[in-house]
């Protein structure tokens, strides 16, 4: 879930254990704290002019 400037979530899906973590784990983290930042930036910090763009939010 993300909010202005604060991403929270599972710890499993933000953070990687180095030890424990292999390429799939360091994929799904890094998607995770992808996709929240975009929401945080198409979401909360510009606004769309139209709903036909709700796709930038979702995508």
């Amino acid at each position: 879930m993300e909010n202005w400037g604060l991403i929270t979530g599972r710890t499993s899906e933000l953070l990687l254990d180095p030890m424990k973590g292999d390429t799939i784990a360091k994929k799904s983290v890094i998607e995770t704290q992808a996709h929240e930042v975009a929401h945080m930036w198409f979401g909360n910090m510009m606004t769309m002019e139209w709903w036909d763009y709700l796709y930038l939010n979702e995508g």
